[in-house]
């Protein structure tokens, strides 16, 4: 009486093994197909939803890659307190593939938002891809570390398969170290203006799927003839750099946009890359001062055509420049 429990045991473990292969293609079919036309509405692009699955698939290899080599071919579990290697779960592959492509495609959403929004005001790929990196990757590796904290955790556990799925929940992180903030932007920025590139046929047949709603506008437009004239024609943007003279990264600077009669027309602080933004309501010249102590301050007049205008700053410390 005793034996058929196990039996039935045994059983359940074959059989949840030998259907383990055919389900595993169908799941990860299921969600790479399922994940590739949301991120395509969302950013209207070919590209991003390509990588993003390319990337997913590369992260799950790199994980059952740790997995195997920890618990099946012996490296290291010893160190782990975990004794000899054995076979892995077969549940564990399937727990592990859920929680990596729900993780990943909310660490390529986070990157490519940004990038994206960056791209929608200055059309410049490159600089999309650096302050898109520059202001979520450390967001995304911290939270990262921490999964990896709590994960690890499992291993102090003592028990063989509580190790193994926490060892192999942490192995789910690289996806943020190395595909997500390396590879990814790597690739978009080797690709440049082919990352945002949508066939007409699509562009016009798709819906509008914006992954964050519109702003509200600050105020009341003002009437027509209230409007200046450096304030007529279309919108653009002056981007660049802040740096000092050896080439470092000037962050806080701060960089203001008047008009020519005075009004301040916007105001910005540079970020940990140097990079700044600073909007133009109309072609036309302007003055563009920036201050950072204790690097200095300097101005220049700039001339915006129809398009965006690259501008890069250089402080010297103590140095003060002025343009009348």
């Amino acid at each position: 009486m005793e034996r058929r429990p196990r039996s039935v045991a045994v059983l359940a473990v074959v059989l949840m093994a030998a259907l383990a292969v055919p389900l595993l293609s169908l799941f990860v079919g299921t969600i790479v197909g399922l994940g590739f036309p949301l991120l395509l509405l969302a950013f209207r692009s070919l590209v991003v939803p390509l990588t993003a699955a390319v990337m997913n698939l590369l992260a799950a290899a790199a994980s059952f890659g740790v997995l195997v080599a920890i618990f099946q071919w012996g490296w290291g579990p010893d160190l782990l307190g975990l004794g000899e290697e054995g076979p892995i779960a077969s549940f564990l592959p399937i727990i592990m593939l859920s929680l990596l492509f729900g993780l990943s495609t909310d660490h390529q959403v986070f990157l490519v938002s940004r990038m994206h929004e960056e791209w929608v005001h200055t059309r410049d790929n490159a600089r999309a891809v650096r302050v898109g990196l520059a202001q979520t990757s450390r967001v995304i590796d911290s939270a990262a570390l921490i999964m990896v904290c709590v994960f690890l955790a499992f291993v102090l556990s003592g028990d063989y398969g509580a190790a193994m799925a926490g060892v192999g929940l942490a192995a789910v992180a690289l996806d943020a170290f190395i595909p997500r903030t390396a590879l990814v932007p790597a690739a978009m920025h080797l690709l440049g203006r082919s990352d945002w590139w949508l066939p007409a046929a699509l562009e016009k047949r798709l819906p509008h799927l914006a992954v964050e709603p519109k702003e509200d506008a600050a105020g009341p437009v003002a009437p027509a003839a209230s409007v200046l004239p450096a304030q007529r024609g279309s919108a653009s943007v002056v981007h660049g750099f802040v740096r000092t003279a050896d080439g470092e990264p000037v962050e806080g600077a701060a960089v203001a946009l008047p008009a020519p009669g005075g009004r301040r027309v916007d105001r910005v602080v540079s970020l940990a890359d140097g990079a700044y933004v600073v909007s133009v309501p109309s072609p036309g010249g302007y003055l563009l001062p920036v201050t950072a102590a204790p690097y200095g301050s300097r101005a220049a007049r700039v001339d915006v055509a129809g398009g965006p205008l690259v501008y890069d700053v250089e402080l010297t410390p103590g140095e003060v420049d002025s343009v009348n």
